[in-house]
């Protein structure tokens, strides 16, 4: 129908469907016959539609568009089943922050397989520039220029100290020059207290650990 109304011809348009003229013409009457109305006005050249051809016509684009529609739709659903995103976080941020980024992922309707990988930012970043991960959660550091990221939140940097230290007669000069205790080398925190102590003439911490 829609291929006959764009060229004006039957025949043209068998043409261009790649079927026989008579076996479309035999078509057109059928169908004609069943709905009990005429779709063409045979008596002009080239062929017109009649009124209600031209709502048989609008309802079939109509139908086709939603089946383009309805196929993309099923298409994306697939690939959301079988989506695997692999995400890179270090051991100190996964227990509070992926609980509700996974939460708000699975909200979105996604059914796609998440894996979660564990490592400090270092050995993430170089998982990422390998392949072996698709997308890291880490802090924007200089190590990040090279990347695409997306800023999610700012975070406060706090200095945690014993209550005895706890007022301003203690300068902060002598309270980083104490023994303490700081997350792992490797780790982008490690090289913000280093930066920090290196300043203040401090010590390196007396304990590191791999998460805080």
């Amino acid at each position: 129908m829609i291929t006959i109304a764009n060229t004006g011809s039957i025949s043209r348009a068998a043409d261009e469907m790649q079927i026989a003229q008579p076996t479309l013409s035999k078509y057109i009457h059928k169908l004609e016959k069943n709905i009990g109305i005429e779709l063409f006005d045979r008596s002009t050249i080239p062929i017109r539609l009649t009124t209600a051809g031209e709502f048989y016509v609008t309802a079939g684009k109509k139908m086709i568009d939603d089946d383009r529609q309805l196929q993309k739709q099923l298409q994306e659903v697939k690939y959301n089943q079988n989506l695997e995103i692999k995400i890179g976080i270090s051991p100190s941020r996964a227990p509070y922050l992926m609980p509700s980024l996974l939460s708000q992922y699975q909200a979105t309707g996604n059914s796609g397989k998440v894996i979660i990988q564990e490592a400090t930012v270092a050995e993430l970043k170089e998982r990422l520039i390998t392949g072996d991960l698709d997308l890291i959660i880490s802090l924007a550091d200089e190590g990040t220029a090279s990347f695409e990221f997306v800023d999610l939140f700012d975070e406060t940097i706090l200095l945690a100290v014993p209550r005895v230290l706890d007022n301003h007669s203690t300068p902060e000069e002598k309270i980083l020059t104490l023994p303490h205790i700081s997350i792992g080398r490797g780790q982008y925190m490690w090289n913000v207290m280093e930066t920090v102590l290196h300043a203040l003439g401090g010590k390196e911490p007396a304990i590191e650990c791999q998460s805080i």
